[in-house]
């Protein structure tokens, strides 16, 4: 897939809690707040807010979504450029659950759109 398929779309950016960079991440309300959410990940190859995206789109009808952009990958950026190879497996996997607090807290706090 490719960003240029889609219109611009809005997004949001987390700074990370080791300051190793911010991850861009879109949250989809759905009608169903009370379904279970989906987080859907991506590979390491690909970019979830492009990737993911008609396909969130369809899915946010039954249930909350969360995409987002691995670590130094699509509209996410490293912090430095030494930060690019300064992660390992189980940092991605700790981005997930970051990224599940904030949209938690956003949701039900702040109500970002």
């Amino acid at each position: 897939m490719s960003e240029s398929m889609y219109p611009p779309f809005p997004y949001s950016l987390y700074e990370r809690c080791d300051g190793l960079g911010v991850l861009a991440f879109k949250f989809f309300e759905s009608p169903h707040p009370e379904a279970t959410p989906l987080v859907m990940v991506h590979g390491l190859t690909s970019t979830g807010l492009v990737d993911w995206l008609p396909l969130a789109f369809g899915l946010a009808e039954t249930r909350p979504v969360l995409i987002f952009d691995n670590r130094n990958m699509g509209k996410s950026v490293p912090h430095s450029p030494s930060a690019k190879d300064a992660f390992k497996m189980s940092d991605l996997a700790k981005d997930v659950i970051e990224l599940v607090e904030v949209a938690a807290t956003c949701l039900f706090i702040c109500k970002v759109p």
